[in-house]
């Protein structure tokens, strides 16, 4: 085959007689390619997600913070309830409320008109004694 008509790889400079050995190699080329911008597409994502990570990590950081100071704050209001609790005095006892007693009316012998007639009375008026 003659030299001067051999075909050149135009990405690396490598010369081929023919051209389907041209091609197999341009192919090969091809795939580097994709699989280079498949990665380059693969750090990108995973450098948008460590981004994300940090910014949750300094978040995380400010909520610790926050939880701790005011951790302290429950410890010193705790202290001071404790304290004011035992300067307190003891609670008064509460006072009862009497129970109503019937009032004791003097016996006058006369009922009342409304129950004048009524033969309840007189079964009621019984109850508690001794038979």
């Amino acid at each position: 085959m003659d030299k001067t008509k051999q075909l050149v790889c135009h990405f690396c400079g490598k010369a081929f007689p023919s051209m389907a050995a041209l091609a197999g190699h341009i192919r090969g080329h091809k795939q580097a390619t994709r699989a280079d911008s498949q990665q380059a597409a693969l750090l990108e994502a995973l450098e948008r997600q460590a981004a994300a990570l940090e910014a949750i990590a300094r978040e995380l950081a400010a909520i610790r913070q926050t939880l701790s100071s005011l951790t302290v704050v429950e410890a010193k209001v705790e202290k001071r309830v404790i304290s004011a609790a035992k300067t307190e005095q003891p609670p008064e006892e509460q006072p009862t409320l009497p129970t109503k007693q019937p009032e004791q009316r003097p016996k006058t012998g006369r009922l009342p008109s409304f129950l004048e007639g009524n033969p309840w009375v007189s079964i009621l008026s019984r109850r508690g004694q001794e038979p």
